[in-house]
């Protein structure tokens, strides 16, 4: 019993002994991943310099990136600034106030941020200063006058992140002031003319600076730099500053309403509400507005704000700026739109007049009417085209438009681009050409590589003259090369005489499918008749058995130096289109009645017209030209066994 007790322990010792063992071998095996410090040294040290992200500092990227192993990238595990506010709990709530800083409204904390490290508090990307002037202009901050506060810094009365007041102050405008600028009982009575004024300080003192003493705006309204209050304000028995008129008909006092006449009223004008644009105590903008012109007209006229939808490709200058008044009055006008001119002379105040008058004029220009083409604010087309450039010109050019649906387009005409060969405005050229057709000059714009011909080529006569529109249309054709016609007609426009040789009974097969481009190169060639390539290569390209037969026998010397010796290359009466009869075309060099002729036949006198009987008139495989198959009498020269009457 004993025994058996003393078996079982020592089982359970091995058994836990190698359990052990395969726990410790599969811990030994396991792999460890890398940190990010460890495969990223040189980053890990660069960002651990100055003011350190306290995720950074305890080298614990994994707080806001996801591990990447072997492919590169970097992942953020959630979108800003949810990620941030996983820390910074106390930001999370800032959604919920009036106004937000545009970086945080855009989700993007580090656009101010550096999210690792910065030698700047707060971790923000440049000195707090600098790091507000990376989106302000620094020019409004540094006239000739400049508010004391702004010295400290703009954390002095601004929020960084959001605020319920205005501009994200820390409180209302004026709470803000009277915190430095301290009210007695009749307010800064001493200050403003003996009138008991409390609130409103940033409807006439800039903020931040001004080249104006006591931080005046920019624009200031006559009677208050005189201290003639009274004009608009009387103190109450409350001894508190109060109108005497609703502030809209105070201004008709002086800015005396002449009528409403005009074929553009402006509705605030016309309504009577001068404030809805005007600031009636100071301004920095001209004519004491009381938002930037770009800012206060499109309150309105919010057609030329650009959105996701439409983003303008093209901006009017003027609308750019914010120049709204450079082309429209702000009250009321003689002209249709608020406009200080009529349309066709408004434009010319920026757009030179001379360059938009020529021998030949574009009709809506000669009418003045550029609004017709463009629009005047801005447009998803260059140069402010209300379309795309082509449809807008197809829109009256009805006829050329139809030529859209041809096989052929000239790539211009085909890209909508008229303005490549056309001037919308105006031309010293018919047609409102940019540059003259004659001498190919404006083709060669953009075909400049046929312009120049090698040294040795002869010419064609249209294109050596230069007139391209001989052959083409300059628009599109129901031919390649924007043809209007078969290519062969139009050659045989000119080359009339060659027109008999098609109705001839023998026709050869290109030009019978007024192939003429086949041989012939359109332009220019060093080969005689403009031939792409010289005889007999240019033939051979289509009949390449002979020139096979060439390469392994002899060539008939008429054949190998001139194809056309014996062949026209258009057409003919006589069968394989010989220039004559074959007889009278093998008669031309030999003489059939020559006693050696007779003697090189067995004397035989062959029949007319019986030479290719025998042999190959291109070439064959021995000097007499015969056919490699032949009858064993004819072989060995035994004629007469057939032909006993033929015999001399």
């Amino acid at each position: 019993m004993e025994t058996r007790k003393k078996q079982v322990r020592n089982l359970g010792i091995i058994i836990g002994l190698v359990s052990l063992f395969a726990l410790v071998s599969c811990t030994a095996t396991q792999p460890h991943r890398k940190t990010c410090v460890q495969c990223h040294p040189k980053m890990a040290q660069k960002f651990h310099k100055g003011i350190v992200h306290p995720p950074v500092e305890k080298n614990n990227c994994e707080a806001c990136h996801l591990p990447h192993g072997i492919i590169g990238g970097i992942y953020q595990r959630m979108p800003q600034p949810d990620m941030c506010f996983r820390c910074h709990k106390n930001l999370s709530k800032i959604y919920s106030e009036k106004y937000i800083h545009e970086p945080l409204k855009s989700k993007k904390c580090t656009e101010c941020h550096n999210p690792h490290n910065s030698s700047n508090k707060y971790l923000l990307k440049k000195p707090l200063k600098q790091e507000c002037f990376r989106c302000h202009s620094p020019a409004q901050f540094k006239r000739k006058f400049v508010h004391p506060p702004l010295k400290k810094g703009c954390n002095t009365c601004h929020l960084p992140h959001a605020s319920n007041y205005p501009y994200l102050l820390k409180e209302s405008p004026d709470a803000l002031c009277i915190s430095c600028h301290k009210l007695g009982p009749d307010g800064l009575k001493a200050q403003h003319f003996g009138y008991p004024v409390k609130t409103g300080c940033i409807l006439c003192h800039n903020p931040h600076s001004s080249d104006n003493r006591y931080l005046l705006k920019l624009q200031v309204h006559p009677p208050m730099v005189k201290g003639k209050c009274d004009l608009c304000h009387k103190v109450n028995s409350n001894n508190k500053l109060i109108l005497k008129k609703a502030k809209n008909k105070l201004c008709l006092d002086c800015h005396y309403k002449s009528g409403l006449k005009g074929k553009g009223l402006h509705k605030p004008f016309m309504e009577g509400n001068c404030t809805a644009c005007h600031s009636v105590h100071a301004s920095e903008y001209p004519h004491m507005l009381c938002k930037a012109p770009n800012k206060l007209c499109l309150t309105c006229h919010t057609e030329g704000i650009p959105t996701k939808k439409h983003k303008w490709l093209t901006i009017h200058p003027p609308v750019k700026k914010g120049e709204c008044l450079k082309c429209h009055y702000g009250h009321r006008s003689k002209n249709a739109w608020l406009l200080k001119k009529s349309p066709d002379k408004l434009c010319f105040n920026c757009h030179k007049r001379d360059k938009f008058e020529g021998l030949v004029n574009h009709q809506p220009v000669e009418k003045g009417d550029c609004l017709y083409c463009h629009n005047p604010h801005q447009s998803m087309q260059p140069n402010l085209l209300k379309k795309q450039e082509g449809a807008l010109c197809l829109s009256c050019h009805k006829k050329v438009a139809l030529q859209r649906g041809e096989f052929s387009l000239h790539t211009p005409f085909a890209k909508g681009d008229c303005s490549g060969c056309h001037n919308p405005h105006c031309s010293d050229r018919q047609n409102l050409l940019v540059a003259s057709v004659q001498r190919g000059a404006l083709c060669y714009k953009c075909h400049r590589n046929i312009q120049h011909v090698p040294a040795g080529t002869k010419t064609h006569a249209p294109f050596a003259q230069g007139d391209c529109i001989s052959c083409h249309n300059p628009h599109a054709g129901m031919y390649e090369y924007h043809m209007d016609k078969q290519p062969g007609e139009i050659c045989l426009g000119c080359h009339s005489g060659i027109r008999m040789d098609l109705k001839k009974t023998y026709v050869h097969e290109p030009a019978s499918r007024m192939d003429c481009t086949a041989c012939h190169s359109a332009h220019g060639s060093p080969h005689k008749y403009y031939l792409i390539s010289a005889q007999p290569a240019l033939c051979l390209r289509c009949h390449a058995n002979i020139a096979e037969m060439w390469s392994k026998g002899v060539a008939h010397k008429p054949a190998k130096e001139q194809c056309t010796t014996c062949h026209n290359p258009h057409g003919s009466s006589y069968v394989n289109i010989t220039n004559v009869s074959l007889s009278a075309l093998c008669e031309k060099c030999h003489d059939e009645s020559a006693p050696s002729f007779i003697k090189a036949h067995h004397n035989i006198r062959p029949k007319a017209d019986s030479c290719l009987d025998c042999h190959d008139p291109h070439g064959g495989y021995e000097r007499d030209l015969l056919y490699p198959i032949q009858h064993k009498p004819f072989k060995e020269g035994k004629c007469i066994l057939c032909h006993p009457r033929r015999a001399n």
